[in-house]
């Protein structure tokens, strides 16, 4: 008989939580999921990481770098209205916030689609530094708590269509942020093979990025009407 322990929720504490007195930032827990799976209403009401994790026995733990699983803990709602659009972001399928760590970013653009102008560009994500004298700095904090609606809207002319596009970038601080100050520091200390490995890092972790959904939406017409 398998052990218990592996199909409860603090089974994954030891990697996904850090304790009172850890690193914390705006007096925020550098990582927090566990303690914010406790306060959602999945804690109160037993369902565990594994049950969306590890569904079915699972042993790959699905997460950021799938898309099926972060469409079922985000939504994205569009409406055309006769002024523009309005847009919906809901966290509706995780217990922990989206995204819970710094590492992944996920961004919302809308563009018209007769210019390809950018008429808006959003960020979701916890975006920080750290520097050898300063430590860590947290520079903002977009992310979606559990159950969190956020509500977002965009002026246009009657006659404008557009696009709306989410996108996740699973390994963006990686990318943007790690690797680089890895290279920038230790290229003359690491050998040839090190420094390629750190290179082909960088590189991967710019191509993991995918499209969680696209939505169009076409003139006003007949507004106000849900886009697709």
């Amino acid at each position: 008989m398998g052990d218990r322990r592996f199909s409860k929720a603090e089974f994954c504490g030891p990697c996904h939580q850090f304790e009172p007195g850890d690193v914390a930032v705006n007096g925020k827990l550098l990582e927090n999921t566990l303690e914010e799976w406790r306060s959602s209403r999945y804690g109160q009401l037993g369902v565990t990481c594994q049950a969306c994790h590890m569904a079915a026995g699972y042993h790959g733990f699905r997460g950021i770098h799938d898309p099926a699983t972060v469409r079922r803990a985000l939504s994205l709602t569009v409406e055309r209205t006769s002024d523009g659009i309005r847009m919906e972001l809901l966290n509706r399928g995780a217990g922990h916030f989206v995204p819970t760590y710094i590492t992944p970013r996920l961004q919302l653009r809308v563009t018209r689609l007769d210019n390809g102008q950018t008429l808006g560009t959003w960020q979701i994500h916890r975006r920080m530094d750290w520097t050898p004298s300063d430590g860590w700095r947290e520079i903002s904090d977009t992310r979606l708590a559990p159950a969190e609606q956020r509500l977002l809207a965009v002026s246009l002319p009657a006659d404008a269509s557009v696009s709306v596009d989410l996108a996740v970038f699973p390994d963006a601080d990686y990318h943007d942020r790690v690797y680089p100050y890895l290279i920038r520091t230790l290229s003359e200390e690491l050998d040839r093979e090190a420094l390629r490995r750190l290179k082909d890092a960088l590189k991967a972790s710019g191509t993991s990025d995918y499209e969680l959904y696209r939505v169009t939406c076409g003139a006003a017409a007949e507004a106000p009407y849900r886009c697709k």
